[in-house]
């Protein structure tokens, strides 16, 4: 950060290497030179365990249909109280500038109410479970995952880290012996495994073990990976 820049927008977690930033330092080391920030919760949303205030983040994103297992097309935006009188939307429509509030950011024409309507059921789901237990089994299928990865397919690269301050719920990791181009297709089409593949500096299998996983289907993930090498 200089004397230029104007916002520090960075990713929570990387959907690409699966590593966490420490999200409240960096926005206080922001703050401390009058920088806003913006989190991209993308990959926290709905995993992790959030106080924003806490964080102290100007601005946070975060889909719907990711973690939270809510609609596609729907999503959170936070502006904090400061910075709200500071931020125009950049297309308005009929009726702005009624609506002091959340809808300030609203250019609403025609929407789909149903997806709407299920964003509150997905809330009341994911309160019924507890944000903090979420977060936990999160946590803790992630940490099996890579310890039996490490176990059955020595020489695994892990661009995700081992340490769990500095990952959540996202698995990168390049096993040896294994193609890549062909991986996720077997996986799905062979193993019923839904997984993605990363390319360029970070290229490897990702995997998201979420609430509705078990440490069998764990066990089960890792036995198909290790029949591709």
């Amino acid at each position: 950060m200089t004397a230029r820049t104007r916002v520090l927008a960075f990713s929570h977690v990387s959907n690409v290497s699966g590593v966490a930033l420490p999200a409240g330092k960096l926005c206080e080391l922001a703050g401390e030179r009058g920088v806003m920030t913006l989190v991209d919760g993308a990959q926290t949303f709905g995993a992790e365990a959030l106080d924003l205030h806490d964080m102290g983040c100007d601005f946070y994103t975060g889909s719907a249909h990711k973690w939270p297992m809510g609609p596609k097309e729907t999503g959170v935006l936070y502006v904090s109280r400061q910075r709200q009188e500071d931020i125009w939307p950049l297309i308005v429509g009929i009726g702005w500038g009624e609506d002091d509030a959340a809808g300030k950011y609203e250019a609403l024409g025609q929407r789909d109410d149903a997806r709407v309507s299920a964003v509150k059921k997905m809330v009341e789901f994911h309160d019924m479970i507890g944000k903090d237990q979420i977060e936990s089994r999160v946590r803790s299928l992630a940490a099996e995952v890579k310890r039996q990865i490490a176990l059955r397919l020595p020489g695994t690269r892990f661009h995700t880290p081992i340490r769990e301050e500095l990952s959540l719920g996202v698995v990168v990791f390049s096993p040896p012996g294994v193609d890549l181009g062909s991986a996720m297709r077997t996986l799905y089409e062979e193993y019923a495994v839904g997984c993605a593949v990363m390319r360029g500096d970070f290229s490897g299998i990702r995997l998201s073990p979420h609430v509705y996983n078990t440490m069998e289907d764990v066990e089960r993930v890792v036995d198909a990976i290790a029949q591709l090498a």
